[in-house]
This record gives structure tokens, C-alpha cells and sequence, in this order.
């Protein structure tokens, strides 16, 4: 697949450097330095965001094993149909303390920070939709962000367990 498969609501972080299985992903300040993936984490940043430019950004960020890509507010996701070093017990802990999220590569534990930032600062509700086509990995997406929220509220597997019990209703519902 050369093109986005995953839709996620998005983002906030501080600058680090995060150690993913071979490559070293680093930060500068606002502009993640992602090796080979032509330094646009953040397409809502670009000049222009045509059809085009959108697919060849991902497509090149894809090819370097960069598989999440911001556009603003929404996270894109290219399943990179392997297993990758993305969910460390210390990459967790680099969102978790991480005062802006923006300056981190973007990530689904980015997403799932953005949310409970919202509901523990503000008291609101929050939603995270995750779309994509049937195996684009969004059940994958949604079990990164459940691990990163049970992380941070230091909850039991019990309650994860009980959440992904839903998860044939959610499947049945087209999810």
C-alpha cells in the first residue's frame, strides 16, 4: 500500500531523542528529524497539501518506516505490515512527560495523550475515531492507544481486557 489506510484524531510534546529498533528518530524543536522521511511529520505545515504532494509525502515517509504522519489535527497511519519497535515501556514514558506532543514524532501514543489531557486538564469527554479499510490495522491503533492509556492511569489488564471484549461488537458494527 503506497497511501494513507488509518485516520486518527490527533496531537500535542518535547524535544527527545527516541531510539526505534535500528534508526534513532530525533528531535530539534519543532521539527522532528525522522531519517529519510523528508522532515514532514506534519503536513498541515506544508505549502501546499494537493493529492499528490499528500501521497508522496506518506508514500516516502512509508518507504523509511515512518508510519504516522500529522496533517493538523488528524493522524495518519500506514500499516507497515511488520512488527517495529514503537511501543516501548520508554517510548511510552516520552509521551507521557512530554509538555508539547507537537515536537515528538508523531505517534498513536500522541493521540491517545491528547485525549486524556483533555478529559484530566479540562473535565471533558473525549472521542478517538479511528477509520481506515479492512486490515489497515485499526484494531492495532486502537489496542497502541488503550496500552498507552492503561500506562498512564497505572490501571490493571483487567479493565483492558474487559474493553477489548467489545471489540467483536465494535468489528460486527464495520469497526
Amino acid at each position: 500500500r503506497d497511501a494513507a489506510q488509518d485516520s486518527v484524531l490527533s496531537t500535542s510534546a518535547q524535544r527527545l531523542a527516541l531510539s526505534m529498533g535500528a534508526e534513532d528518530y530525533l528531535t530539534d524543536g519543532a521539527v522532528p528529524r525522522e531519517p529519510g522521511a523528508s522532515d514532514t511529520p506534519d503536513l498541515g505545515a506544508a505549502d501546499t497539501i494537493d493529492t499528490e504532494f499528500v501521497r508522496e509525502k506518506i508514500k516516502n515517509r512509508h518507504l523509511h518506516d515512518a508510519i504516522y504522519t500529522r496533517c493538523g489535527s488528524v493522524m495518519i497511519v500506514t500499516n507497515p505490515f511488520k512488527k517495529m519497535n514503537l511501543f516501548s515501556n520508554a517510548i511510552l514514558e516520552q509521551y507521557k512527560n512530554a509538555p508539547v506532543l507537537t515536537e515528538l514524532p508523531p505517534h498513536t501514543f500522541a493521540v491517545a495523550s491528547t485525549a486524556h489531557r483533555g478529559m484530566v486538564q479540562e473535565g471533558l469527554s473525549q472521542a478517538i475515531i479511528v477509520s481506515g479499510e479492512s486490515g489497515a490495522g485499526k484494531t492495532e491503533s486502537a489496542r497502541h492507544m488503550m496500552l498507552y492509556l492503561r500506562y498512564v492511569c497505572q490501571t490493571s489488564e483487567e479493565l483492558e481486557t474487559r474493553l477489548y471484549g467489545s471489540d467483536p461488537i465494535t468489528q460486527a458494527l464495520g469497526g
